[in-house]
């Protein structure tokens, strides 16, 4: 929790304001598996990176997890914790916050660099970093001018990316029920 507080001159005390807020901080690498399908994503690397010994749950009794495969056009079954993909977990109950086993910040942070090779249709992805990342900072290659890269307005307007993007919103009802939100342009 933090407060700051203000007595702005010539007014004084009667205009004294107080903003106050919570700032959390990602100093263990937790995750959050409430009840019903949640869409999440791993921005760490794993000594094993098996979704059983990351979640420290057993698969197919404490949860399913589940991955877009574009080739194939439909879900499959997930087995790992892939750095910048995101898997749907469907838990058999509440699990609560999750410490991630043997989780490991990228050695990459802050500078970039993962790559990901995106399908044509619908790409699974997730942030692959512990904070937030602009759009605006993100670089793309295309596979007919490689030697180019592309912001992501160049991207989007050359054609390469739809503007949208979709999330998936849990909601605040704790009963496992969300919606995708989709934002566009």
């Amino acid at each position: 929790p933090i407060s700051v507080t203000w007595d702005p001159v010539p007014l004084g005390p009667q205009s004294t304001k107080t903003l106050s807020t919570i700032i959390r901080v990602a100093a263990t690498p937790i995750i959050r598996i409430a009840s019903g399908a949640q869409m999440v994503t791993f921005p760490y690397n794993f000594t094993d990176n098996s979704l059983g010994s990351v979640l420290g749950l057993t698969p197919e009794v404490d949860f399913r997890a589940y991955k877009w495969d574009p080739g194939q056009q439909a879900y499959l079954q997930a087995s790992v914790a892939n750095r910048g993909e995101s898997v749907w977990i469907v838990p058999t109950s509440d699990q609560g916050f999750i410490t991630l086993a043997n989780a490991n910040l990228p050695t990459d942070a802050g500078a970039g660099g993962l790559i990901y090779t995106l399908n044509r249709g619908w790409n699974m992805i997730g942030n692959p970093y512990n904070y937030a990342v602009p759009l605006a900072d993100l670089v793309g290659i295309v596979d007919d001018a490689p030697a180019d890269t592309f912001t992501w307005a160049q991207l989007v307007s050359n054609g390469f990316l739809s503007s949208s993007l979709v999330t998936w919103d849990r909601g605040t009802s704790g009963a496992g029920v969300g919606s995708y939100k989709f934002t566009a342009d």
